[in-house]
């Protein structure tokens, strides 16, 4: 699919309406091809990161569409309720990484019903690709990521979703171990500051930017 051409003077905040999804997918496009930091012939690697209940799949699900990109999702990838910080560390070692530089790259899958190890994985670089999961855009210079996004939401919205969601028994013991870990990676690495656009609402439209944090 085409990336759709984005005006130059579309503005990057609407006043009072959504950005459209087309326009937001070639506006994140924009920023990645503008990077530079993939290799001739690697991967353009876009991350999509948010607290959990904040909507990055849903966001990220219509971000590849519009773009055409492959979607991975890595919490897939992840080592279990306490491995969220080892397990995005792997990623962007054994598949980020390789995937900028044009390369084959591996996950170690996990079997979250089991609660253990599942198959190595390996993935041709795609040409394009948007990684959605928690703290993946925590990974720093080097890691291959040529633009990173942060998905927005209160507290009370993502409580809201959280409790909705078809496995909402299952997560519901963990919910404050893995939010320790999403809040400890965010702070770390001031991920939400270092992200190129940032999501504080998204609908069937599009989307509503909002400014990002300022440095500190």
């Amino acid at each position: 699919m085409p990336t759709p051409a984005l005006p130059s003077t579309l503005p990057v905040q609407p006043a009072d309406a959504l950005l459209p999804w087309t326009a937001f997918g070639a506006l994140v496009h924009r920023l990645a091809s503008r990077a530079g930091s993939t290799a001739p012939g690697g991967t353009l690697l876009i991350a999509v990161d948010g607290f959990s209940g904040a909507g990055k799949t849903w966001l990220a699900t219509r971000l590849a569409d519009a773009l055409g990109a492959t979607l991975l999702h890595v919490d897939a990838y992840v080592p279990g309720w306490h491995g969220l910080a080892d397990g995005i560390e792997a990623i962007g070692r054994d598949l980020v990484r390789p995937w900028s530089r044009g390369r084959t790259g591996r996950a170690q899958s996990y079997d979250w019903d089991g609660e253990r190890p599942g198959p190595l994985l390996t993935f041709p670089p795609p040409p394009l690709a948007v990684l959605e999961g928690c703290g993946i855009a925590s990974l720093g210079a080097g890691s291959g990521l040529a633009a990173r996004v942060w998905v927005h939401a209160s507290p009370a919205a993502r409580a809201r979703r959280l409790d909705l969601r078809e496995d909402h028994l299952d997560y519901l013991p963990h919910r404050t171990t893995w939010a320790r870990q999403e809040e400890e990676i965010a702070a770390r690495h001031d991920t939400p500051r270092r992200c190129d656009v940032r999501v504080r609402r998204a609908a069937r439209a599009g989307v509503d930017l909002a400014p990002l944090p300022p440095r500190t």
